[in-house]
């Protein structure tokens, strides 16, 4: 596995290199209990919400690896609108890079720190990794496209759990 910040890099990298929105890092929570917290794996689970759905759709793509399943992956779950604006080669080229630096992905997240109909942000850990930390931790951000839930308003947020611990609190209340 690569270092974190590399991580947190790519993301930034991928972001900052076309003109869609996404992908990018995501914004956990910033309350240090936050990060600790980890549910069994009986009682955190990808709902079977369109995000979640999305979610699992990503994981095995991203399990498969390869630039086929992941560009096959992204033309069947962006928006049409986002679809137009993205450079599909670069995501794949990111997605890839984050394939790279986890390996394989559990389905069953360690935790599950939002869950709507419209939105899901779950910490997910690799295969190989039994103990996971904030180095090891792979948070997945989705947003559904509010006129069409079965596919992503913008790529998916992407980054290791530890960039999280940098971030400054958010002043104001969401």
């Amino acid at each position: 596995m690569r270092h974190p910040w590399i991580v947190c890099g790519l993301a930034v990298v991928a972001a900052c290199s076309s003109s869609d929105p996404a992908p990018v890092p995501v914004a956990a929570s910033h309350e240090p209990s936050a990060h600790v917290a980890r549910p069994t794996a009986s009682s955190a689970s990808l709902s079977d919400t369109p995000p979640g759905r999305l979610a699992l759709s990503w994981i095995a793509a991203h399990n498969a690896g390869d630039e086929v399943s992941l560009a096959t992956w992204i033309e069947s779950s962006y928006a049409p609108a986002l679809l137009e604006r993205v450079d599909v080669g670069e995501h794949v080229a990111f997605y890839q890079s984050i394939v790279q630096d986890f390996g394989e992905l559990s389905t069953t997240p360690i935790a599950v720190t939002e869950s709507s109909a419209e939105r899901l942000v779950v910490h997910l850990r690799p295969l190989a990794v039994f103990q996971p930390d904030p180095t090891t931790t792979l948070v997945v951000e989705v947003a559904v496209d509010p006129d069409d839930p079965a596919r992503l308003a913008r790529g998916l947020g992407l980054g290791a759990l530890i960039c999280e611990y940098d971030k400054p609190e958010d002043p104001e209340p969401r």
